[in-house]
C-alpha cells in the first residue's frame, strides 16, 4: 500500500491517466444500455425512444467535434510550443541529432494514430493501431525526457508542454474507444460482438475544407518545425558543436547521480 500511494504521489500523470480510464468506461458503458421507456403508450413509447436516439447521436457528433476542433489542434500548437522550448534551450549544441531524432520518431507515432482517425473507418484493427501507436509514443516519450535532462535545461514550462503532448493523444483515443464501443469490446473477445480488421477508407469522409486546414496546420505546425530542428542539429554536430552549451549545473547533476548509481 505503501508503494502504491508513492507512485501515485510521485507519478500524477499516471493517476490522471487512470481516472480518463475509468470514465470512459463508465461513459461507454451508460452508452451501451438500452434507454428506459415507460410503457404508457406504443406512439408515447416510440417517440420517447426516437428522442432518446437523437439526444444519443447529438452527443456522439458533439464529442466528434470536439476532438476534431479541439483535441487535434491543440496537439499540434503544443508540439510547436514544444519546438521553441528546444529552441530556446539550444538543443542543437546541447543533446544535438539524437533527441532531434527522437523527437521525430515521436511526432511520427502520434501522427500515424491521427492520419488512422482522419482517413480510415474504425473498426477494431484501427483501434489497436491508435493503442499500439499511443504505446510506442508514451516510452519514446519516456527515453526523450531521460536524455533531455542529461544534457540540457529542461524547465518546468517545457515539462508541462510534454504533459499535453502525452495526455493529448490518449484523450484523442478514449474518444475513439468510446464512439466505438463495440468494436473496442470485440477486440478484447466479446464473442457478442464481430472484431473487424479491414483497412478501409471512411464510409462518410470527413470534409475536404477540414481535411486540408489540418493536414496544412500538421505540415506548418510539426513537419516544417521538427524538419528544421533536425537540420539545425546535424549541422551543429558537423561542427563539432554538440555539448558545449550544456549548463554546468546539468553536467554536475549528472555526474553526481552516476557516482551515487556506481
Amino acid at each position: 500500500m505503501k508503494k502504491l500511494t508513492q507512485l501515485l504521489t510521485t507519478r500524477p500523470k499516471l493517476l490522471l491517466a487512470l481516472a480518463v480510464v475509468g470514465a470512459a468506461v463508465v461513459i461507454a458503458r451508460q452508452r451501451n444500455r438500452q434507454v428506459p421507456v415507460v410503457p404508457l403508450m406504443d406512439e408515447e413509447s416510440e417517440e420517447a425512444l426516437a428522442l432518446a436516439k437523437a439526444k444519443l447521436n447529438e452527443t456522439e457528433l458533439a464529442t466528434r467535434h470536439y476532438m476534431l476542433n479541439f483535441v487535434v489542434p491543440l496537439w499540434i500548437g503544443s508540439g510547436l510550443l514544444d519546438w521553441y522550448w528546444h529552441r530556446k534551450t539550444k538543443i542543437e549544441t546541447t543533446s544535438g541529432t539524437k533527441e532531434s531524432i527522437i523527437h521525430a520518431m515521436m511526432m511520427s507515432e502520434a501522427g500515424v494514430a491521427v492520419m488512422a482517425g482522419l482517413f480510415l473507418e474504425v473498426n477494431a484493427g484501427v483501434l489497436l493501431l491508435m493503442l499500439s501507436a499511443f504505446g510506442v509514443h508514451e516510452l519514446t516519450a519516456f527515453w526523450d525526457v531521460a536524455y533531455a535532462t542529461e544534457h540540457r535545461d529542461v524547465k518546468p514550462r517545457e515539462q508541462h508542454t510534454h504533459s499535453l503532448l502525452e495526455m493529448l493523444p490518449f484523450c484523442a483515443v478514449s474518444f475513439m474507444i468510446i464512439m466505438h464501443w463495440d468494436q473496442f469490446l470485440a477486440l478484447f473477445g466479446d464473442k457478442r460482438k464481430q472484431a473487424r480488421f479491414a483497412i478501409e477508407w471512411k464510409k462518410v469522409p470527413l470534409p475536404p475544407a477540414y481535411i486540408r486546414v489540418i493536414l496544412a496546420a500538421i505540415t506548418g505546425g510539426i513537419a516544417l518545425p521538427y524538419g528544421e530542428e533536425l537540420v539545425r542539429c546535424w549541422l551543429a554536430e558537423q561542427k563539432g558543436l554538440v555539448g558545449v552549451d550544456t549548463p554546468l549545473y546539468v553536467r554536475e547533476r549528472v555526474a553526481e547521480q552516476k557516482a551515487l548509481a556506481a
